[in-house]
């Protein structure tokens, strides 16, 4: 017994425009996929969350360093608003400085504290974990000693964005 070949003349013009449709819908949910994959990842951020402050200017901001470059700045009501763009040479010399990061403890002087300063946060992601590099809250500034050149790097990107503001 032979099995009955079926060839497009065999199929109704519905089965065959659902059959496109589904490759189609396929296609779709595979490309969607791959954005999210190959979506640019935090390599450094600087956080401010305000909390004793008027409630326009309460919440948290933050300045971010993407993998492809790109240097954002997000305001408290979720603006994001794109700052500039680090060149590829820079990407990988951010990425090496990261990487050759050796963590440690964030040590800082103990002094009065204040209560109504903004709390501020350094982080990289490195081996895809977020790692503080720097931490200032009640006035008191904590910094991990080996990270002091990816913490001025922070800071020159966290001062592009407060310039951007109108």
């Amino acid at each position: 017994m032979t099995a009955k070949k079926h060839d497009d003349k065999d199929r109704s013009p519905l089965t065959l425009t659902l059959g496109v449709l589904m490759n189609f819908a396929a296609l779709i949910v595979t490309l969607a996929f791959s954005a999210q994959v190959f979506a640019a990842t935090n390599l450094m951020s600087y956080t401010t969350v305000v909390g004793f402050a008027p409630p326009d200017y309460r919440g948290v901001y933050k300045t971010e360093v993407k993998s492809d470059g790109l240097i954002q700045y997000t305001d408290n009501k979720g603006v994001v608003t794109k700052i500039g763009a680090l060149s590829e040479v820079a990407v990988k010399n951010l990425v090496k400085l990261i990487s050759d990061l050796k963590p440690g403890p964030l040590q800082g002087a103990d002094g009065p504290q204040c209560q109504d300063a903004p709390t501020t946060t350094i982080q990289v992601t490195k081996d895809a974990q977020e790692v503080v590099i720097s931490h200032n809250a009640g006035c008191r500034t904590k910094q991990m000693t080996t990270a002091s050149e990816l913490v001025q790097l922070m800071n020159s990107a966290h001062s592009l964005s407060r310039l951007s503001k109108p």
